[in-house]
């Protein structure tokens, strides 16, 4: 399978996200988040600017949360897999979104100001979605050269 994943340009997995190289993560299109979520971040934020701005940052801050519960060696194997595998794409995405439907109930200054969602304050929900991401051991290597080679 990882053979085949090397092969894979993240950018043909954009239909829910766009891949942003340079920070090597995906973006929810803001299009996705208010069909998932009913949420309307242009509204929210104002401006079609600040709307992915703040989806910026919850996407970040959703990357962060679960990168601080795995093993700092599983990191960029799941990088990887969340740029070159669907359906952790999807996972990671969905649970954005899961993200973004938290920071409306709890208040998108709440998150904007503090940063401060841990796993303890995710619904089971929100975890549910993004379970397969939590995983702290994955049977393959990946090589110092194809780490960010191509993602």
């Amino acid at each position: 399978m990882i053979q085949e994943l090397l092969n894979v340009n993240p950018s043909t997995l954009d239909t829910i996200s766009e891949y942003d190289y340079t920070e090597h993560l995906p973006f929810p299109k803001l299009n996705y988040v208010e069909q998932e979520t009913g949420v309307n971040l242009i509204e929210k934020t104002r401006s079609d600017e600040q709307a992915k701005a703040t989806l910026r940052y919850i996407t970040k801050l959703t990357r962060d949360l679960i990168y601080s519960k795995i093993q700092v060696d599983t990191r960029p194997k799941l990088e990887f897999l969340i740029a070159k595998h669907e359906d952790y794409r999807k996972s990671f995405i969905d649970m954005v979104c899961g993200m973004v439907m938290l920071a409306r109930i709890k208040g998108i200054e709440s998150v904007l100001l503090t940063g401060e969602y841990g796993i303890k304050d995710l619904p089971k929900m929100i975890q549910a979605k993004g379970y397969m991401l939590f995983t702290n051991q994955y049977a393959f290597r990946l090589t110092k050269e194809q780490i960010r080679s191509d993602y």
